[in-house]
């Protein structure tokens, strides 16, 4: 396989059937259980007597924890069989989720065990999306890979639009019915990946010069250490992205883009309590914003039958800048809900593009790291989002935050409209 090209064995043509919807299933019931669970534990730990304080520092915790893990698990899901990391990962989330259940039922809450269990099944989920992003290569279609990645983008939508508002609901028939739902819907994405017939292990490797003409820098060659071992995978990984221009500029988009999403969204929820609006309307608000989100990944496919990719690049990198000093200028709740979901309504287009480059240019063996490279970079600049939004609220007006997130956001329209070459005019695919 080469390591940076595009060729007809991108994805594999002898795709047993339904293995895609399995797979799709899986990762809704695992997604579907945790964004559940997210809303659920702040609500349990104010009600077991702690303070505000308590409740976000055990959400640090497991954030922390999937943040710090991942990047370990994605050179794991280069060398060991995907699918039993997955249904492992899976299992081991809904026993933590089992127990916690246990714990809550028998009103035997202990903020320690809770801590525990929650870590762990953040440690869970980074090793299960670390292997099915790693899969994902391997699950796509041929005939048809970007449709079958904005499938993937519209669940992904669809169910963090969902999850809060099921897991306060359930937390309401009792405080833990929502811990047994997210058991339940791991032990469901487990039994649906354990049910994919198609090979999911990595592939091996072969070393080819990269975009630029550079082979593969190799290090002096180290005693098998586990430790030197896994230091090597990981550079292996950084290496083989650093050594791509348009992986780089995915890198660099992903950073910029959850930066500038993430700041904007917590600034209409900051700006619009400042200026009076009730919660229930900043809530309306932010759900249609998630509409917006649903609704652009299923008009992807759509739509890149009948534009051309480099065109759909174009239109939404510039519209995103519009978008975005249009966002940060308005003070109107109305507006805010207008513009903040159509914002979220152009992203899955560029997202899917580039996210279809990747998973094209990057060879099986090494799928995991560079996805996971991608994933921490994206999540750690959101992390910044909401400490970024609340200094331009404190310390920017309405034009000077326009004037920053214009700066931003032009920059990344100029990196994108450079490497439309990158992308041919029929998409990342390469079909010319």
């Amino acid at each position: 396989m080469a390591a940076g090209g595009m060729s007809d064995t991108s994805t594999r043509p002898d795709l047993p059937r339904g293995d895609f919807r399995r797979f799709w299933v899986a990762g809704a019931a695992d997604q579907l259980g945790s964004h559940a669970t997210a809303v659920a534990l702040p609500l349990l730990v104010l009600s077991a007597g702690a303070g505000p304080l308590v409740a976000g520092a055990l959400g640090t915790c497991a954030a922390g924890a999937q943040t710090l893990w991942t990047p370990v698990a994605g050179v794991l899901a280069d060398r060991y069989p995907r699918r039993s990391m997955m249904v492992l990962a899976a299992l081991v989330a809904a026993c933590s989720a089992g127990a916690v259940t246990a714990l809550v039922a028998l009103d035997r809450v202990q903020l320690p065990l809770i801590a525990v269990a929650t870590m762990t099944q953040g440690l869970a989920a980074a090793t299960y999306c670390a292997a099915a992003a790693g899969a994902a290569r391997a699950i796509l279609p041929a005939q048809d890979p970007e449709r079958a990645l904005a499938a993937l983008k519209a669940r992904d939508q669809a169910v963090q639009l969902a999850g809060p508002g099921l897991g306060g609901a359930l937390f309401g028939l009792g405080r833990w019915v929502p811990f047994l739902a997210d058991s339940i819907s791991c032990l469901v994405a487990a039994i649906c990946v354990r049910s994919v017939r198609s090979e999911l292990r990595p592939q091996a490797i072969t070393r080819q010069p990269d975009e630029e003409g550079q082979a593969d820098e190799e290090g002096p060659a180290d005693k098998d250490t586990p430790a030197r071992t896994f230091r090597r995978a990981l550079r292996e990984g950084v290496a083989f992205l650093l050594g791509r221009p348009f992986l780089r500029f995915v890198a660099l988009w992903s950073a910029g883009i959850n930066l500038v999403f993430g700041a904007l969204y917590y600034h209409v929820v900051l700006q619009s309590r400042a200026h009076g609006a009730s919660s229930a309307s900043i809530g309306l608000v932010l759900t249609i914003a998630g509409c917006g989100g649903v609704v652009g990944a299923l008009l992807v496919p759509w739509l890149l039958s009948r534009v051309r990719a480099s065109a759909i690049v174009l239109g939404a990198s510039w519209g995103t800048v519009l978008l975005s000093v249009a966002l940060a200028l308005t003070t109107s709740t109305v507006a805010y809900g207008v513009l903040l979901s159509s914002l979220f309504l152009v992203s899955p287009a560029l997202s899917v593009i580039f996210q279809t480059g990747v998973v094209l240019r990057t060879p099986d063996g090494l799928q995991g790291r560079v996805g996971t490279a991608l994933t921490t970079v994206g999540e750690g600049t959101a992390a910044l989002a909401p400490l970024a939004a609340g200094l331009l609220v404190e310390h920017c007006d309405g034009p000077q935050t326009a004037v920053l997130v214009g700066v931003l956001t032009a920059g990344l329209a100029l990196c994108s409209t450079r490497h439309l070459r990158a992308l041919g005019p029929d998409g990342p695919t390469g079909r010319l």
